[in-house]
């Protein structure tokens, strides 16, 4: 009979372990690495621009420069007998504090999404003041026939990803 009495519980080391509790310390754990990598998203980006895509993905995108380029429009005019592409919008400053205002890259797409001509055109400021909006205008005379669309990027990439706006020229 083994010494022990009718009815008691067996000895501890017999009892099995319990691991009722562990699942919820782990969704618990999960749920705090996601919260802080929300919370840090944007120190995450800055050292690991690639993270910026899945951020933007999910919804929370990181823009690091606080410049953002709005109300983009292009047309197609006709000037001396030559076609002309006019690309105009507004940079607008997000933040409080000055910023630094780089170049902007403009890239012509085809039907396919395929980049056809680039070229870059500066700022009509080098700073703007805190909340500070300020339109742009680009030009580019004969622009090629099978441009769709136009893409305009900050042409830095030292801060990116970055908000860029497109707009189509032709269907």
């Amino acid at each position: 009979y083994g010494g022990g009495r009718i009815g008691a519980p067996p000895p501890a080391a017999a009892t099995p372990r319990r691991r009722e509790g562990r699942p919820l310390v782990l969704a618990a754990l999960a749920l705090g690495l996601v919260m802080a990598a929300i919370g840090f998203r944007a120190p995450i980006v800055r050292a690991a621009p690639w993270t910026g895509d899945a951020f933007a993905a999910i919804g929370l995108p990181v823009n690091l420069r606080g410049l953002e380029i709005r109300h983009v429009k292009a047309t197609v005019a006709e000037v001396g007998g030559q076609k002309m592409l006019g690309v105009e919008g507004e940079i607008a400053n997000l933040r409080a504090g000055r910023a630094d205002t780089p170049q902007l890259g403009l890239a012509l797409r085809g039907h396919d999404g395929r980049t056809i001509y680039t070229w870059t055109t500066g700022s009509p400021k080098s700073k703007l003041d805190g909340f500070e909006t300020i339109a742009f205008r680009a030009r580019l005379a004969a622009p090629p026939e099978d441009a769709r669309d136009v893409l305009v990027t900050f042409s830095d990439a030292g801060l990116s990803p970055t908000r860029t706006a497109s707009v189509k020229i032709r269907d």
